[in-house]
């Protein structure tokens, strides 16, 4: 009986994802805001985009400031990122943490650098940072009128097909 219930136990934690996956790596690439290229413990390069949040595209206004910002935490540092996903494109998503206690994808928010995106992140500490740097208008929110970077890629796109 005992056997059984923590086989249960286990499986329910595999199959609702509440077990989580952490992995390893030196940044060796920051590629923008919120994707960069890691080398783990096997010198196996991962590309890794930031879970909830999305920065400015290249093109952008605050795209390089946000590709600046993350390569100055990161680049050449290890870093943990806590795996959400992948996504269509092979890369890894997840938080990225610098250390025990700073998560990057927040900090990216809290200083206007990204938007909190709800299609993927039902974070309220998410939404809530994203809140304040827009009342506090920094960076991105400084802009009168922001253009969230999936419209811009729609935008694009729709242009690139005409």
């Amino acid at each position: 009986m005992k056997k059984t219930f923590l086989i249960c136990l286990f499986l329910f934690f595999v199959f609702t994802g509440v077990a989580q996956k952490y992995i390893e790596g030196r940044v060796v690439r920051v590629a923008d805001g919120d994707t960069f290229t890691i080398v783990d413990k096997y010198k196996k390069k991962i590309r890794v985009r930031f879970f909830g949040i999305d920065c400015p595209e290249i093109g952008q206004d605050y795209a390089h400031t946000a590709k600046s910002f993350t390569s100055a935490r990161t680049l050449d540092k290890t870093v943990k990122i806590e795996v959400k996903s992948k996504d269509r494109y092979g890369r890894v998503v997840g938080v990225v943490w610098l250390d025990r206690s700073t998560d990057l994808n927040l900090l990216l928010l809290n200083v206007g650098l990204a938007w909190d995106y709800p299609s993927y992140s039902k974070s309220r500490e998410y939404h809530r940072a994203e809140a304040q740097a827009r009342a506090r208008k920094v960076n991105i929110w400084s802009q009168q009128s922001p253009i969230a970077p999936w419209d811009y890629r729609k935008a694009n796109n729709n242009k690139k097909k005409k």
